[in-house]
């Protein structure tokens, strides 16, 4: 069930990654049969574009009523991904690799 939708809300990206404004749909709900909560986001072909470029799409929890903010990263592959992570790391940041996990 679905008890928000945010339209043309626009997601600034200015305080980590540099100034851009982003259009993204952003909805807010329940899962009919479990009851968890989920946030589901509409990206444009622009909004990939740019996160092709390099240039994460920031999403403030605050917009959507929840506490954590969403950050929106792609790449190639996971070492391309690590790479853009890897300036906000701190020496105390646990990496966690489950690459290797078998999967259930």
């Amino acid at each position: 069930m679905i008890s928000h939708v945010f339209v043309g809300t626009s997601t600034r990206c200015d305080r980590c990654f540099g100034p851009r404004e982003d259009h993204v749909i952003k909805l807010t709900g329940t899962h009919g049969k479990t009851g968890k909560p989920f946030v589901l986001l509409g990206l444009s072909r622009g909004n990939l574009s740019q996160m092709a470029k390099g240039h994460p799409l920031h999403v403030f929890g605050a917009e959507i009523g929840i506490d954590a903010d969403i950050v929106i990263i792609t790449g190639e592959t996971e070492d391309d991904l690590a790479k853009q992570v890897s300036p906000l790391l701190q020496p105390a940041t646990q990496v966690t690799d489950r690459r290797d996990e078998k999967k259930n």
